[in-house]
């Protein structure tokens, strides 16, 4: 049996008097590519930043890599936060660093390594996303799929055993989305990592991953690979997955009054 990553024992987290999550159970095994998926306001950024370590669930266990992240001192998150990496949906570049500076920089903070090194590795790391003659370009000169693929080569600097990505596809023309989700799947078989991909593209994340972790009312809908879910009877992982307009999430925000009965009692009073 592969062994788990990422593990979620009875984690409850709130929100004020809102419930996030409530007894929330999940375990996630090393190598596989997982998206993780759900209507708006259901807690993916939340559940990354419970992973991470950036925040702490009000009861329950997160374990990553074997370690309990409650029991860690900041010093010990720390060092285990570089075995782990994460594309930001801003693409989070330094503005007054060239592209190569960017890629650089956590080898740089990390690694005590020669510059000549370093300087390969960039070159390595730039080669690989189509970017090796933009080393020099600064963020303000890179469209928009330039800049996403410069994100994911500095996300890439450490070689990473868990790679997180938050909304990768958001804003990418055909062209960049086909492109970056072929980076996506090379990265996780030729480094043999964890991913966790955060996005509302079912159809392009449907292509790529293993699994879709589907999240709605503070738990886990459904954990299964893109075809089941597809197929799935349930009516809120057939609206998600599907894209219907109305279902167990309704087109219309819920009204004090009927919108019909007040127009048709509006015209009886003429």
């Amino acid at each position: 049996m592969t062994e788990a990553v990422i593990e979620l024992k009875n984690v409850c987290f709130y929100r004020g008097k809102r419930a996030i999550f409530e007894q929330l159970n999940l375990s996630i095994p090393a190598g596989e590519m997982i998206a993780v998926m759900g209507p708006s306001g259901t807690g993916k950024t939340t559940l990354m930043r419970l992973i991470t370590g950036q925040l702490q669930p009000h009861r329950g266990e997160v374990i990553v890599f074997g370690q309990h992240l409650a029991d860690l001192s900041r010093r010990q998150l720390m060092q285990l936060r570089r075995r782990m990496s994460m594309m930001f949906q801003s693409n989070a570049l330094f503005s007054d660093l060239t592209l190569g500076e960017n890629i650089a920089f956590p080898l740089r903070e990390v690694l005590n390594l020669p510059p000549e090194l370093i300087a390969i590795m960039v070159e390595m790391k730039l080669q690989t996303v189509g970017l090796g003659g933009a080393a020099g370009l600064m963020p303000t000169q890179l469209s928009g799929g330039m800049a996403r693929r410069a994100a994911l080569a500095r996300a890439m600097a450490m070689d990473p055993q868990l790679m997180i990505y938050d909304e990768p596809f958001t804003g990418q023309d055909p062209i960049t989305l086909g492109v970056l989700s072929r980076l996506l799947r090379d990265f996780h078989q030729a480094l043999g990592m964890t991913s966790l991909i955060v996005s509302h593209d079912v159809a392009e994340v449907s292509r790529i991953v293993d699994k879709i972790l589907l999240l709605s009312g503070g738990n886990i809908l459904a954990f299964d690979s893109p075809d089941a879910l597809y197929s799935s009877k349930d009516p809120l992982s057939a609206q998600f997955m599907h894209g219907k307009a109305d279902g167990p999430i309704p087109f219309h925000y819920p009204a004090a009054e009927d919108y019909r009965s007040r127009l048709l009692g509006k015209e009886s009073e003429r």
